[in-house]
């Protein structure tokens, strides 16, 4: 399952991203190593600013200026009884998929 191990509730102020490998991929015991890797999605969250955010130039900003990622992406408004944690996994699934609203 995403995100298992990481107690998303008690944290504040990270992302969880989807990455491209390519080239030469290992799969190790707790992750991968790939030859290149980008970000190609990321769900920032903040208190209660939870941002999807997947176009280049705006992840380009995130990485260049992550004080601006506030005003990027789609704000997902979750209301106060939403799981975090199934959020972030729907909208994850979803882009590698490809579909749902945000692609």
């Amino acid at each position: 399952q995403i995100l298992d191990g990481f107690d998303l509730e008690a944290a504040d102020g990270y992302a969880v991203g989807r990455v491209m490998m390519e080239g030469r991929v290992v799969e190790h015991e707790h992750g991968y190593r790939a030859e290149r890797a980008r970000v190609v999605s990321l769900v920032t969250v903040e208190t209660d600013d939870v941002r999807l955010i997947s176009e280049l130039r705006d992840l380009a900003v995130v990485f260049e200026s992550p004080e601006e990622r506030h005003e990027l992406g789609v704000n997902l408004s979750l209301g106060s009884g939403d799981d975090l944690r199934a959020a972030i996994c729907k909208y994850l699934l979803e882009e590698e998929t490809g579909e749902g609203p945000w692609t």
